[in-house]
């Protein structure tokens, strides 16, 4: 029975057609490789033309370079020739001279070797006399066992000794801890210290503020008192002096014995003497009558006392008429400073009361002085009476 081949055609065409696919993709392949290659080969020709002048200079630079490490040479040769010439000289001279005491060298180092072996041979005698030393009488192995209990005490010691390291520790321990419990004490303590001194500070301003306010008050006030008091004790020692004077005039009017006179002058003279040293100028004319002489001026018919009288709470020279106040008695004159304080008027403390005398008074203060001086007193408490 004869069977036809219904799919032989079939498959020999599609495998005929996979095989030319396969060869068209080979083709493919092959003409793809050959344009990548031409591509490559392009370029790589391109990068040698780049290249090529930058090759080239490099090149005539070295040429150039070569050229003058061959000047440099050229130059520095003579130098080295005579530098070498120098050395051989000098290498010649020292065969010479080695030469000539090769001798003496040769004696020299003799003597140098056999110092060495004299050496050599005292250091194994030496050796040989400790060996023999401790050869005999078994002496080395005595030492060999008073090393090895020394060792053993030694460490015995040790381990005693490291028994007792923890206790140690812990001592060190605590140590450290009082320490640094001391230290913290010393921090807060410091810190307590600034703190205080930093709470303390507004105080120390304030009283700063007030050694100022009675710096300040003693400058306005109290020096200016001072000088008040000892202006008022010069006057009233003036005052004293010029009565004595006036009484001395008074008893000189009524005189005729000349040696009473001289002495009553003389007294006068003194009492005017202590006058000029204290700044006044006394009437130094005799008067012919009383006391205080009172005479009229012509121009204007005032009267002129020989007793000064007070300007101002200050002395007023003798002879200067005063046209605001007629003569007076001396006692009439005493300033306003002396009198009685019972008038209301603000004043001190008294001097001597038994004797009507006070201390200068003041002008009487504002308000806020008095608030202040007030506020200054019972803070210093330094202060007692009045407003000084």
């Amino acid at each position: 029975m004869y069977i036809p081949d219904l799919f032989g055609a079939y498959v020999k065409g599609r495998e005929l057609a996979i095989e030319k696919n396969w060869q068209d993709l080979k083709n493919f392949e092959s003409v793809e490789a050959a344009r990548n290659q031409n591509d490559l080969t392009s370029m790589d020709i391109w990068e040698r033309r780049q290249q090529m002048p930058g090759k080239m200079n490099m090149f005539y630079n070295n040429v150039d370079v070569s050229q003058m490490n061959t000047d440099v040479a050229r130059e520095a040769h003579p130098g080295l020739i005579a530098k070498t010439r120098m050395g051989s000289g000098h290498a010649q001279d020292q065969f010479s001279v080695w030469q000539a005491n090769r001798d003496y060298g040769r004696a020299v180092m003799n003597r140098g070797y056999q110092s060495g072996l004299s050496m050599m041979d005292a250091a194994g005698q030496n050796k040989a006399g400790q060996a023999n030393y401790w050869l005999t009488d078994n002496r080395a192995y005595q030492h060999g066992g008073n090393v090895a209990q020394q060792t053993y005490d030694t460490q015995r010691g040790n381990s005693t000794t490291a028994a007792h390291y923890p206790t140690v520790a812990e001592q060190k321990n605590r140590e450290g801890d009082v320490a640094h419990g001391l230290n913290m004490a010393n921090y807060d303590y410091q810190t307590d210290y600034i703190r205080g001194r930093h709470e303390q500070l507004p105080d120390e301003l304030n009283l700063q503020g007030l050694h100022t306010k009675n710096g300040i008050y003693t400058a306005e006030g109290f020096i200016p008192n001072q000088t008040a008091d000892k202006t008022a004790q010069r006057n009233q020692q003036l005052l004293s002096l010029i009565q004595e004077q006036s009484s001395l005039y008074d008893k000189l009017s009524t005189v005729t014995d000349p040696a009473t006179r001289q002495a009553l002058q003389s007294q006068i003279a003194r009492l005017q003497g202590y006058m000029y040293d204290m700044g006044y100028t006394p009437d130094t004319t005799i008067p012919s009558g009383a006391g205080v002489s009172s005479q009229a001026t012509p121009t204007t018919g005032q009267t002129q006392s020989s007793v000064p009288v007070m300007t101002n709470s200050v002395l007023a020279p003798t002879g200067t008429p005063q046209t605001n106040q007629p003569a007076q008695d001396v006692r009439s004159l005493l300033p306003p400073m002396f009198q009685n304080p019972n008038g209301g008027q603000v004043y001190n403390y008294p001097v001597s009361p038994a004797q009507g005398q006070y201390r200068p008074l003041v002008p009487t203060p504002t308000p806020q002085e008095v608030q202040r001086r007030q506020l200054i007193d019972r803070l210093s408490g330094s202060r007692q009476g009045g407003i000084l």
